[in-house]
Protein backbone atom coordinates (compact mmCIF):
# COMPACT_ATOMS: atom_id res chain seq x y z
CA UNK A 1 0.00 0.00 0.00
CA UNK A 2 2.82 2.14 0.56
CA UNK A 3 4.21 2.11 -2.89
CA UNK A 4 4.31 4.66 -5.31
CA UNK A 5 1.49 3.05 -7.86
CA UNK A 6 -1.52 3.85 -9.15
CA UNK A 7 -3.05 1.52 -7.13
CA UNK A 8 -6.84 -0.06 -7.08
CA UNK A 9 -7.50 1.27 -3.14
CA UNK A 10 -10.15 3.54 -4.27
CA UNK A 11 -12.01 0.07 -4.79
CA UNK A 12 -11.50 -0.79 -1.76
CA UNK A 13 -13.49 1.87 0.53
CA UNK A 14 -15.09 3.88 -2.49
CA UNK A 15 -18.38 3.03 -0.60
CA UNK A 16 -17.00 3.33 2.80
CA UNK A 17 -17.86 6.68 2.97
CA UNK A 18 -17.29 8.24 6.64
CA UNK A 19 -20.58 10.41 7.74
CA UNK A 20 -19.38 13.98 6.11
CA UNK A 21 -18.99 17.06 8.13
CA UNK A 22 -19.67 20.59 7.31
CA UNK A 23 -17.22 22.03 7.47
CA UNK A 24 -7.04 38.55 9.09
CA UNK A 25 -7.07 40.50 5.68
CA UNK A 26 -9.81 39.09 3.37
CA UNK A 27 -8.57 40.39 0.67
CA UNK A 28 -5.32 39.02 0.83
CA UNK A 29 -7.42 35.85 1.13
CA UNK A 30 -9.29 36.14 -1.93
CA UNK A 31 -6.04 37.51 -3.92
CA UNK A 32 -4.32 34.19 -2.93
CA UNK A 33 -7.76 32.28 -4.42
CA UNK A 34 -7.07 34.47 -7.59
CA UNK A 35 -3.34 33.36 -7.73
CA UNK A 36 -4.03 29.83 -7.11
CA UNK A 37 -7.16 29.39 -9.65
CA UNK A 38 -6.32 31.95 -12.41
CA UNK A 39 -7.85 29.78 -14.65
CA UNK A 40 -11.25 29.73 -13.57
CA UNK A 41 -14.09 32.19 -12.95
CA UNK A 42 -14.52 34.10 -9.70
CA UNK A 43 -18.32 35.23 -9.77
CA UNK A 44 -20.28 32.56 -11.33
CA UNK A 45 -19.78 28.71 -10.69
CA UNK A 46 -21.25 27.10 -14.19
CA UNK A 47 -21.12 23.42 -12.78
CA UNK A 48 -22.82 22.27 -10.32
CA UNK A 49 -20.27 20.18 -7.36
CA UNK A 50 -22.75 17.22 -7.21
CA UNK A 51 -22.15 16.50 -10.61
CA UNK A 52 -18.72 16.96 -10.51
CA UNK A 53 -18.40 14.52 -7.74
CA UNK A 54 -20.19 11.85 -9.81
CA UNK A 55 -17.36 12.27 -12.60
CA UNK A 56 -14.89 11.95 -9.86
CA UNK A 57 -15.71 8.92 -8.38
CA UNK A 58 -15.81 7.11 -11.94
CA UNK A 59 -12.75 8.06 -12.74
CA UNK A 60 -11.39 6.96 -9.33
CA UNK A 61 -13.13 3.76 -9.75
CA UNK A 62 -11.88 3.22 -13.60
CA UNK A 63 -8.66 4.48 -12.96
CA UNK A 64 -8.28 7.62 -14.05
CA UNK A 65 -6.73 9.36 -11.75
CA UNK A 66 -2.88 8.82 -11.24
CA UNK A 67 -1.84 9.55 -7.39
CA UNK A 68 0.31 11.83 -7.03
CA UNK A 69 2.49 10.47 -3.31
CA UNK A 70 4.71 13.61 -3.53
CA UNK A 71 3.57 15.69 -0.61
CA UNK A 72 3.15 19.34 -0.39
CA UNK A 73 4.85 19.83 2.99
CA UNK A 74 7.72 16.83 3.52
CA UNK A 75 6.77 14.40 4.21
CA UNK A 76 9.98 13.67 7.08
CA UNK A 77 8.46 16.66 8.77
CA UNK A 78 4.84 15.27 8.50
CA UNK A 79 5.90 11.81 10.24
CA UNK A 80 7.67 13.94 12.93
CA UNK A 81 4.91 15.89 14.20
CA UNK A 82 2.72 12.47 13.63
CA UNK A 83 2.24 9.05 15.21
CA UNK A 84 0.10 5.83 14.83
CA UNK A 85 -3.10 8.03 17.13
CA UNK A 86 -3.03 10.89 14.27
CA UNK A 87 -4.58 10.68 10.52
CA UNK A 88 -3.51 13.24 7.73
CA UNK A 89 -6.97 14.81 6.10
CA UNK A 90 -7.86 17.86 4.54
CA UNK A 91 -6.72 19.21 1.39
CA UNK A 92 -2.81 18.03 1.97
CA UNK A 93 -4.40 14.47 1.93
CA UNK A 94 -6.36 15.32 -1.27
CA UNK A 95 -3.44 16.53 -2.72
CA UNK A 96 -1.51 13.41 -2.45
CA UNK A 97 -3.91 11.70 -4.81
CA UNK A 98 -5.19 14.37 -6.75
CA UNK A 99 -2.41 16.76 -7.31
CA UNK A 100 -4.28 20.06 -6.23
CA UNK A 101 -1.55 22.11 -8.19
CA UNK A 102 -1.72 24.79 -5.38
CA UNK A 103 0.53 25.21 -2.30
CA UNK A 104 -0.82 24.27 0.77
CA UNK A 105 0.14 26.10 4.36
CA UNK A 106 -2.43 23.97 6.93
CA UNK A 107 -2.07 20.41 8.45
CA UNK A 108 -5.46 19.10 9.19
CA UNK A 109 -4.80 16.34 11.44
CA UNK A 110 -7.50 13.60 12.55
CA UNK A 111 -6.76 12.41 16.51
CA UNK A 112 -7.45 9.95 19.32
CA UNK A 113 -5.46 11.42 21.41
CA UNK A 114 -6.10 15.74 21.62
CA UNK A 115 -4.21 16.32 24.75
CA UNK A 116 -0.53 15.33 22.91
CA UNK A 117 -0.81 18.40 21.09
CA UNK A 118 -0.90 20.34 24.04
CA UNK A 119 -3.30 23.87 24.28
CA UNK A 120 -5.09 24.49 21.24
CA UNK A 121 -6.53 27.57 20.34
CA UNK A 122 -10.20 28.11 18.41
CA UNK A 123 -9.67 29.70 14.70
CA UNK A 124 -12.67 31.16 13.50
CA UNK A 125 -14.11 30.04 10.21
CA UNK A 126 -17.02 31.23 8.16
CA UNK A 127 -18.65 27.89 9.56
CA UNK A 128 -16.55 26.19 11.90
CA UNK A 129 -16.43 22.59 11.19
CA UNK A 130 -18.15 20.01 13.07
CA UNK A 131 -15.15 17.84 15.60
CA UNK A 132 -12.96 21.14 15.34
CA UNK A 133 -10.73 21.30 18.13
CA UNK A 134 -9.21 24.30 17.77
CA UNK A 135 -5.41 24.74 16.48
CA UNK A 136 -1.65 25.21 17.16
CA UNK A 137 1.57 25.62 15.40
CA UNK A 138 4.77 23.39 14.33
CA UNK A 139 7.80 24.70 13.25
CA UNK A 140 9.53 23.46 10.03
CA UNK A 141 13.53 23.33 10.53
CA UNK A 142 14.74 23.49 6.64
CA UNK A 143 18.46 23.66 7.09
CA UNK A 144 20.48 26.13 7.70
CA UNK A 145 20.11 28.59 4.70
CA UNK A 146 16.74 28.35 4.71
CA UNK A 147 14.02 29.95 6.70
CA UNK A 148 12.32 28.10 9.53
CA UNK A 149 8.04 28.08 8.41
CA UNK A 150 5.23 27.54 11.04
CA UNK A 151 2.81 25.37 10.05
CA UNK A 152 -0.85 25.45 11.55
CA UNK A 153 -1.98 22.26 12.17
CA UNK A 154 -5.83 21.92 12.82
CA UNK A 155 -7.10 19.35 15.15
CA UNK A 156 -10.24 17.44 15.09
CA UNK A 157 -11.81 14.53 16.49
CA UNK A 158 -13.92 12.13 14.37
CA UNK A 159 -14.21 8.15 12.80
CA UNK A 160 -13.40 8.22 9.50
CA UNK A 161 -11.59 5.35 6.92
CA UNK A 162 -8.04 5.62 5.78
CA UNK A 163 -4.90 3.57 4.27
CA UNK A 164 -0.81 3.59 5.70
CA UNK A 165 1.29 5.17 2.79
CA UNK A 166 4.79 5.38 3.84
CA UNK A 167 4.12 4.91 7.70
CA UNK A 168 1.21 7.27 7.88
CA UNK A 169 -2.59 6.95 8.20
CA UNK A 170 -4.28 9.18 5.75
CA UNK A 171 -7.93 9.84 5.50
CA UNK A 172 -10.04 8.27 2.18
CA UNK A 173 -9.54 11.42 -0.10
CA UNK A 174 -12.94 10.82 -1.51
CA UNK A 175 -14.49 11.22 1.90
CA UNK A 176 -12.40 14.32 2.32
CA UNK A 177 -13.85 15.33 -1.45
CA UNK A 178 -17.38 14.36 0.00
CA UNK A 179 -16.76 16.86 2.66
CA UNK A 180 -15.66 19.86 0.78
CA UNK A 181 -18.62 19.19 -1.74
CA UNK A 182 -21.18 19.52 1.13
CA UNK A 183 -19.57 21.63 2.94
CA UNK A 184 -19.68 24.20 -0.12
CA UNK A 185 -23.37 23.11 -1.10
CA UNK A 186 -24.28 24.06 2.68
CA UNK A 187 -22.37 26.57 3.47
CA UNK A 188 -24.31 30.48 3.68
CA UNK A 189 -20.71 32.07 2.38
CA UNK A 190 -20.30 30.98 -0.83
CA UNK A 191 -18.38 34.13 -1.29
CA UNK A 192 -15.54 33.39 1.30
CA UNK A 193 -12.52 32.34 0.38
CA UNK A 194 -12.21 29.58 2.29
CA UNK A 195 -15.16 28.10 1.65
CA UNK A 196 -14.57 28.95 -2.33
CA UNK A 197 -11.77 26.63 -1.86
CA UNK A 198 -13.91 23.43 -1.86
CA UNK A 199 -15.31 24.05 -5.09
CA UNK A 200 -12.20 25.17 -7.18
CA UNK A 201 -9.86 22.63 -5.56
CA UNK A 202 -12.91 19.58 -6.93
CA UNK A 203 -13.02 21.73 -10.25
CA UNK A 204 -9.79 21.30 -10.88
CA UNK A 205 -9.59 17.51 -10.19
CA UNK A 206 -12.71 16.94 -12.50
CA UNK A 207 -11.67 19.37 -15.17
CA UNK A 208 -8.10 16.73 -15.72
CA UNK A 209 -10.51 13.84 -15.78
CA UNK A 210 -13.81 15.29 -17.72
Amino acid sequence: MGENKSPPFLYNFMFTLSNPIQLENPFKKARMIYDAYPEYPHERHELSIESMMRVIKIGALEGDIEPKFEPTIPLKFLKSIMSDEDILTGSIAVDLFFNLEREIKDIDIITTNQKKWGELIKISYPEEPDNYRGSTYRKHRRGIFNNSIDYKIDIFTYPCDWIVWSGIKIHNPISILDIKSKAYKNSSYKNNSDVQKHYYDIYRIYNRIK
